[in-house]
């Protein structure tokens, strides 16, 4: 968020987060399994509240490279990011 409002990023911090955004990955990708959205086949306010926090997540090189190794979170994100409310939301995401 730091370049957003015009301040250069404390890479420590970012650095010492990495370890906990990939546990909170890992536990995420284990709780979708198989499933089209965190709870369940239709879309719950569990994806909702989580939307927008991985459309931040993902505007960055360290997210999307731990992102990528969650094949399950990357389809759940290509099936959230589609739906027409997303789109409609995407401007105010950055």
């Amino acid at each position: 968020m730091a370049p957003r409002r015009d301040e250069a990023p404390d890479e420590d911090r970012v650095a010492s987060a990495l370890g906990k955004a990939a546990t909170c990955l890992a536990v995420l990708e284990d709780l979708l399994g198989e499933k089209t959205f965190l709870t369940g086949e239709d879309i719950s306010l569990a994806d909702l509240h989580a939307a927008p926090m991985f459309a931040y997540f993902l505007q960055t090189p360290e997210g999307r490279d731990l992102m990528a190794g969650c094949p399950g979170l990357e389809r759940w994100w290509a099936e959230v990011a589609a739906r027409t409310s997303m789109e409609k939301t995407r401007s105010f995401l950055g």
